[in-house]
């Protein structure tokens, strides 16, 4: 951008649609055009230029050429200085201001006809068009440099929502121009400036798509000024010098630039707009899948569903199928019935089964299945992980094979645990056990009652012997005697 872009312009007209321009080369020139890159340029507004202010379209394929696609000699939109051009291909549009006195009428071309998108109070400069959104830099009167505005635009290429981006900086910049890569890379050329003044022409970069920060690419020096820039159909990203009119193509890695001559005549360009055809931006991700709801059955074949929870076996329940619902979409890994997981079997593999195993059950067996086949599973019976709803209402969660949330609610009730048949086992053991003992320990003061018993009978007689030996004897001595 140089203070020249300023000036004032006489009254312009449209002159000729610059896509009817290029339907005439594709049709003379059928296949040299696919490769031959062409960008637009709005023509320097200066007294010593026949036509100052024309829009024209660039051909670059070799030696550059222009050819003019808007005469405007009447512009409708008032006088100023030509500015801020961009392209926006899929919709065949050509945008640009119109700078008078402090402010903007930024507008578009489209089939030979005029389109006012907005007026602004601030200079549109340095245009750019990316994803259905015009780009452009507010001027060096803002404060701290260009600022870079976003305007998207809508389906019939207007727009009044204008959104300044925060971009991250260490200089301040007065952008020449910028253009957008495909990709979502933004490349500027701007005067960088400290403090203390200028210190060089940057060339920079910013991916719109990640952090909002320029990078410094190239530094050159004031002197060699600032470029205007636009990718080609060929996707090479182009430039020209205003104040020469000489065209360069740019290494986008480097900055480094490699001339290709000028246009006849030396046109003079305040700036430029790509024509490169990018691909439509890919759809936003489709929202995700609502949960599939689903009918569950406790115990199914059972009026109502009751089960014990004990901490011992299973709880049966099933995933039932209808006409809209095929069980076999469900992932059985993923189920869990009140918050207690599916057991397995010893390879890892879920306990469950496909069967028919619901229908008219309640006055089975006059009733039936439903002739819908049903996912049944066996659920871990822990009550420390039992979570239902409420005390009437569990829910079955999990998800389908993609992954698409399920859950289903059911009704269930509990039956009272039984006795503990175990602890009765151990008690009615420990009781027989306890009785043999006292049998036996009774059984062993019988024995030691008896034998102490034959032991003093034992004694008894034999000291009744020993007293009627000895009385006997004194019988024998008395006789003697």
């Amino acid at each position: 951008m140089s203070d020249a872009r300023r000036h004032t312009c006489g009254n312009k007209t449209i002159h000729a649609p610059f896509h009817a321009l290029l339907a005439l080369i594709t049709l003379l020139l059928p296949a040299v055009l696919a490769a031959e890159p062409i960008i637009y340029g709005t023509e320097l507004n200066s007294a010593s230029t026949d036509g100052s202010g024309d829009i024209f379209a660039i051909d670059l394929g070799g030696s550059p050429t222009a050819t003019l696609v808007y005469d405007a000699s009447e512009n409708p939109v008032g006088q100023g200085q030509f500015d801020g051009a961009a392209y926006d291909f899929a919709n065949d549009r050509l945008y640009f201001g119109v700078l008078n006195q402090g402010s903007t009428t930024l507008n578009f071309l489209n089939g030979g006809a005029l389109t006012v998108v907005t007026s602004t109070r601030t200079d549109v400069l340095n245009g750019a068009f990316y994803e259905q959104a015009y780009y452009y830099a507010i001027g060096s009167s803002a404060p701290g440099g260009d600022e870079l505005v976003r305007l998207p635009v809508n389906a019939d290429g207007v727009g009044n929502a204008f959104t300044s981006l925060q971009v991250l900086r260490e200089l301040i910049y007065d952008f020449g121009d910028i253009a957008i890569s495909c990709e979502g890379v933004l490349y500027g050329s701007a005067l960088a400036s400290d403090d203390r003044g200028p210190v060089g022409v940057e060339f920079l970069s910013i991916d719109l798509e990640g952090e909002l920060r320029w990078n410094t690419i190239a530094t050159g020096p004031v002197e060699d000024g600032t470029l205007q820039l636009a990718f080609g159909e060929d996707g090479v990203l182009y430039a020209t010098r205003t104040a020469t009119g000489e065209f360069f193509t740019v290494d986008t890695d480097s900055g480094a630039l490699t001339s290709i001559g000028s246009t006849p005549g030396t046109l003079q360009f305040t700036d430029l707009a790509s024509s490169q055809s990018c691909p439509p931006p890919p759809p936003p991700p489709p929202p995700p899948p609502e949960d599939v709801v689903v009918d569950i059955e406790i115990n199914p074949g059972r009026d109502p569903g009751c089960f014990r929870l004990n901490g011992r076996g299973a709880v049966r329940a099933a995933v039932l199928g209808s006409l809209d619902f095929d069980v076999s979409a469900v992932d059985p890994a993923t189920l869990t019935l009140g918050a207690m997981p599916v057991k397995t079997r010893r390879n890892g593999m879920p306990l469950c089964a496909f069967e028919d195993a619901s229908g008219d059950f309640a006055n089975y067996p006059a009733g039936g299945p439903d002739g819908y086949m049903d996912l049944v599973c066996k659920y871990l019976d822990d009550p420390e992980l039992w979570s239902p709803v409420d005390e009437d209402t569990v829910a079955i969660t999990g998800s389908l094979l993609d992954g698409t949330a399920l859950s289903g609610e059911g009704e269930y009730c509990l039956k009272p645990a039984r006795p503990d048949k175990s602890k009765k086992s151990r008690k009615s053991r420990k009781s027989k056990k306890s009785d043999k003992s006292k049998k036996s320990d009774k059984s062993k003061k019988s024995d030691k009652s008896k034998k102490s018993d034959k032991s003093k009978k034992s004694e008894k007689s034999k000291k009744s012997d020993k007293s009627k030996k000895s009385d006997k004897s004194k019988k024998s001595r008395k006789k003697s005697g």
